[in-house]
């Protein structure tokens, strides 16, 4: 990178800025397909959404995101589709103006990759930093994308990303948190809690018309 102009240096920095708060739930994604064999990066035809066989120009990390690359030199715009559901830009929360199944075009400059999050997801993210060890001393941040019935799910595995079988020993070195959202409410459960804690600094909730009137964090009111 050290060979490019500083504008196209800033660039990548986002981009790889962007990646590296997303490794908590690329971890995660990674931990499902241990257990369950579904792989990390899919195709849409994958989410369940009708009549995606033949896209090949976006793809979904995991169920939650939708990524809608620029692939050609010099191009300012995509034409990127949408299933059914409700679908967030990932870096400002603004709802996608689709009732999905439909192509929308979305622009694409330079300096951003277009991401969005479906509706009914929870990702948890961390604030990068130079290494992936010093990112997990930060606490994490929880983006909660609402479904049309509000609700949303996320799940969130933890270890310390050096010890070999974690998972398969069962030895006491990781985390398991399932996350829910349901009737204004966000609840987090542990599933297994055999590693250090897992601090939680910031929770954004997308597509929130007005502002609360109150917000109730363990029974007291902030």
């Amino acid at each position: 990178p050290g060979s490019f102009d500083v504008k196209t240096q800033s660039y990548m920095r986002e981009a790889l800025e962007t990646r590296y708060s997303l490794l908590p739930m690329m971890y995660t994604y990674f931990y499902l397909a241990h257990v369950s064999g579904a792989p990390v990066v899919r195709p849409l035809f994958m989410t369940m959404a009708p009549n995606t066989h033949s896209i090949d120009r976006q793809f979904m990390w995991g169920d939650s995101l939708l990524v809608s690359p620029v692939l050609e030199q010099g191009v300012v715009k995509v034409d990127a589709y949408f299933p059914r559901g409700l679908w967030y830009d990932l870096y400002t929360g603004a709802l996608v103006p689709t009732v999905g199944e439909e192509y929308v075009v979305l622009d694409a400059p330079i300096d951003t990759i277009n991401v969005h999050v479906r509706g009914g997801s929870i990702i948890p993210r961390l604030p990068p930093a130079v290494t992936t060890d010093q990112m997990r001393q930060n606490p994490f941040t929880l983006q909660v994308a609402p479904d049309e019935q509000g609700k949303a799910q996320g799940l969130l595995f933890w270890d310390d990303g050096e010890s070999l079988d974690s998972f398969e020993l069962y030895s006491g070195k990781f985390t398991l948190l399932n996350f829910t959202l349901n009737a204004n409410m966000l609840s987090s459960a542990l599933v297994a809690s055999n590693y250090p804690s897992v601090p939680l600094d910031t929770v954004q909730v997308f597509g929130v018309p007005n502002k609360p009137l109150a917000v109730v964090l363990n029974g007291k009111s902030s």
